[in-house]
């Protein structure tokens, strides 16, 4: 039946390529490639914390002279803080980011499909 398909893909056009695999060798085949979930949702999460972090660092002036009166021993505008506070955040946002995606990634597709 192969042959058969072939032949009359050829006849209409034959710079067509044709592969022609059972459903199971299709699975069995996107089963085994390396996954780039991961590095995917690592990236658009990436960015998602790239854009929070200027937003926070553009509105930390006006947040800063709202938050004087809460603050005790250190100036609102304080640069050390100001970064160490940065650098958790984002630290625990990537954190946040690639744990679930990697864990998404070494999830077999058949399994999650099954469950379904």
């Amino acid at each position: 039946m192969r042959r058969w398909i072939r032949s009359e893909i050829a006849a209409i056009d034959p710079t067509l390529p044709v592969n022609i695999q059972s459903m199971e060798q299709r699975v069995s085949d996107e089963a085994t490639r390396p996954r780039f979930e991961a590095a995917l949702i690592g990236r658009r999460g990436a960015t998602m914390i790239a854009i929070g972090t200027a937003a926070g660092l553009a509105f930390s002036p006006l947040i800063a002279r709202l938050m004087a009166g809460l603050l005790f021993g250190i100036r609102p505008t304080d640069p050390l803080t100001l970064v160490s506070d940065v650098l958790v955040l984002v630290t625990v946002a990537l954190a946040a980011t690639w744990i679930p995606a990697r864990s998404a990634a070494n999830v077999n597709p058949l399994v999650a499909l099954r469950y379904e």
